[in-house]
């Protein structure tokens, strides 16, 4: 189905949030009430203990088979074993450890979970627990009006207090009241969490599946799984909703990762949220540097850039490998970055990325969308989040989006002294450049809102947005992969083209180019159908030389062992090309000698140097450049 197609299925009161899933239709609505979360600060070697409370109805009873003692333990408070293929879901789905499992790896063993089903046991054998049941339908407590749970928790704290079990909480032990049946979206018995009559506690169903209908019984439903009580119980620790986030976030559509989007594999908790409770540590960015972004999934690799004029207002950089595996227990599975591109697109290429996450005010979080492009009817249900993504987004920069709000903006607005990079890449890391001054220094941001329209002549006419950097020198036009034209505006009329359909296809792109000849990465591509054609031979020859003097960076880089390097030159000269190591040492001459004007290609090949950072010179005239190219073996 189209990824525009999906229904928003209820009326959002409150400040709820809405998951969407692209391919299924389907809408989760947490229904927490966020005047009712209270950030219980840092849980550094902290345990809670949560009471699991099952209650079924007057028609809607237990699932049969009945569910074990075993089962939900095994689902809440199991160490090192529930997850496949070690075990299997009761209803013999695939599993990714418990809901201990995850807290024990989002806090890097600082958090610990602890509890027990608080059902009495009619045989005395650990089988299948005695729900407690209410003295209504579950209809009619799921009719009260959205997130309204007051009658429902009244009768389920009247029937406990009346058998005897002790649902007290305090500021370490929570309720978990689980109810018979498929967990509603939309109505009163909606999955929240809060504090009622003084119980800290939250609501689900005992059997979840995606997709509509979403407030009755379903065949396809199956035992629930850990993302929806941990999001809820997320809730209890003090986590707010954050819609903004998307699948990127436990606490947002995160919560349906996995197989069928039941919620096996959530996504992590965002680097700002695990840092509030003091499960990890940031890398404070502190003079502009290269970095190598590595990634770890239980002690995640995270730099911080911070504004200068308000250390409260800061930018969040790591990289997520959505092809990794993690260890629970003696079990070797995927991790809970491994489902979320592979649930909304299953047809992705994208491997790994890296994650910006813009932190105002010591709030929650707000990832940015790198390629700026808000997904119709919800924010970042969209395979261009990560950096460098789908549309190549290298850049962030004050520049990189003239927007201001909202917060997932791919700009480092309104500071003037943040900025990053990528420059490189290896098979689960990044090489970032991070700047925490001159980010003017980077290269040009990718050329937005590229469209071709008809000249009146019958020519294509390029159109697209100005780059805002203040040290911006101009753009370079290709057609076809090839450069055509350099121009300081931001129109451009190709009049060796003639529009006329169909003749072939022909594709264009413009890149940005600054004052010390950086270019940034392509434009997305647009396209005509039509013909080339040339007015004269001395035309052709015209529009092969070059304008300018330029050396452009080398491909790829880094590189292993070899790497190409172009440049231009605009009048007959002498040419000396040399790369030198990081002390200065030369290493390599590749070019000394005269060459007429005209663009070159040559091959360096370093199959015997050592991995390291090494720098080529060009000299021809008075024309000198430099630049960095890397070497990993």
């Amino acid at each position: 189905m189209s990824l525009l197609r999906v229904l928003l299925s209820f009326l959002i009161v409150l400040s709820t949030t809405i998951y969407v899933n692209a391919q299924v239709d389907t809408t989760f609505i947490c229904g927490t009430d966020p005047e009712s979360i209270e950030d219980v600060g840092e849980l550094i070697e902290t345990t809670y203990t949560l009471k699991v409370l099952l209650v079924d109805f007057q028609d809607i009873r237990a699932h049969s088979p009945a569910y074990s003692f075993t089962d939900f333990n095994n689902l809440f408070f199991s160490s090192g074993v529930y997850v496949s293929p070690n075990m299997y879901s009761p209803d013999g789905q695939q599993v990714f450890g418990s809901m201990r499992d995850y807290y024990s790896i989002m806090s890097d063993g600082e958090f610990t979970l602890t509890g027990y089903v608080l059902n009495r046991d009619p045989q005395e054998n650990g089988t299948a627990p005695e729900w407690l049941t209410l003295p209504l339908d579950k209809s009619t407590y799921d009719n009260q009006g959205f997130a309204n749970w007051g009658l429902f928790l009244t009768d389920v704290i009247d029937a406990a207090n009346t058998i005897g079990y002790d649902i007290s909480t305090n500021s370490t032990t929570k309720l978990a009241i689980i109810y018979a049946g498929h967990s509603y979206r939309g109505g009163s018995l909606n999955p929240q969490a809060g504090s009622y009559g003084g119980y800290h506690l939250y609501i689900n169903g005992e059997l979840f599946a995606a997709g509509a209908p979403y407030r009755s019984e379903r065949p396809d439903a199956k035992f629930s799984e850990i993302g929806i009580n941990a999001h809820e119980f997320g809730h209890i620790l003090g986590m707010p909703d954050l819609g903004i986030n998307g699948f990127w976030d436990l606490m947002n559509a995160g919560t349906y990762s996995g197989p069928s989007l039941r919620g096996a594999c959530p996504a992590p908790l965002n680097p700002q949220a695990r840092y509030k409770k003091g499960w990890v540590d940031f890398d404070p960015v502190t003079v502009n540097q290269t970095f190598q972004s590595n990634y770890y999934l239980q002690d995640p690799e995270i730099f911080q850039i911070t504004k200068t004029s308000d250390p409260n207002y800061y930018w969040l950089i790591e990289t997520r490998d959505f092809n990794a595996t993690m260890t629970i227990g003696s079990t070797v599975t995927e991790d809970y970055n491994s489902w979320m591109l592979r649930n909304f697109f299953p047809n992705t290429e994208i491997e790994k990325g890296v994650l910006i996450w813009r932190i105002k005010f010591n709030n929650w979080g707000a990832i940015l969308q790198a390629d700026g492009v808000r997904w119709t009817g919800y924010p970042q249900i969209t395979e261009g989040t990560p950096y460098p993504g789908t549309g190549n987004v290298e850049v962030l920069s004050p520049w990189s989006d003239g927007r201001a709000t909202p917060d997932w903006v791919p700009n480092t607005k309104p500071s003037l002294n943040v900025g990053t990079e990528i420059v490189g890449e290896g098979t689960d890391w990044y090489l970032i450049d991070l700047y925490v001054s001159n980010p003017e220094d980077a290269s040009p941001s990718k050329p937005q809102n590229l469209v071709i329209y008809t000249h009146m002549n019958g020519h294509p006419n390029l159109d697209w947005e100005e780059n805002t950097e203040p040290d911006l020198l101009q753009y370079r036009i290709y057609r076809d992969g090839e450069q055509i034209a350099i121009t300081t505006s931001t129109f451009y009329t190709d009049n060796d083209v003639t529009i006329y359909a169909p003749i072939y296809q022909i594709d264009y792109f413009v890149k940005a180019e600054d004052t010390d000849f950086n270019l940034s990465v392509a434009s997305e591509t647009e396209s005509v159908m039509g013909f080339i054609h040339k007015s004269s031979e001395d035309d052709k020859e015209k529009n092969r030389l070059p304008k300018e003097y330029v050396l452009e960076q080398n491909y790829p880089n880094p590189f292993n062992p070899t790497s190409k390097i172009s440049y231009s030159i605009q009048k007959d000269g002498l040419v000396s090309l040399k790369v030198y190591d990081i002390l200065g040492k030369e290493v390599a001459s590749l070019v000394n000698e005269p060459k007429i004007a005209g663009t070159y290609n040559i091959e360096f090949n370093a199959s015997n140097l050592p991995s390291g950072i090494y720098f080529y010179r060009i000299q021809t005239g008075t024309f000198i450049d430099t630049k960095k190219l890397i070497l990993l073996k």
